[in-house]
């Protein structure tokens, strides 16, 4: 299972020498897109209707409870993602 699980990461990592629009796209969803969600989320409370503000709670809780599940996971079977252990090309520094 380990193979393949390296197999797949290969296939999806990037090249060793990107284009700077590769390098742009893949930065920009990296580090900002994780944001695109909560805004959603806001803008929808704000502006949607009574029946988008009443499951957007539950889409908020649902979301949290997912994150909490993986973190609970990751605590009790700890296995290195693959660039931690030196595999593919990392384009962007971790930290």
């Amino acid at each position: 299972m380990e193979d393949l699980n390296h197999t797949i990461f290969l296939l999806l990592n990037a090249p060793e020498h990107p284009s700077r629009l590769l390098l742009a796209i893949a930065t920009f969803f990296a580090e900002y897109a994780i944001w695109v969600i909560p805004t959603i989320i806001g803008i929808g409370w704000l502006r949607g209707s009574g029946h988008t503000r009443k499951v957007l709670p539950e889409a908020t809780v649902s979301g949290l409870a997912g994150l909490l599940i993986n973190q609970i996971i990751g605590l009790v079977w700890q296995h290195p993602r693959p660039f931690m252990i030196g595999l593919g090309h990392t384009l962007i520094p971790c930290g």
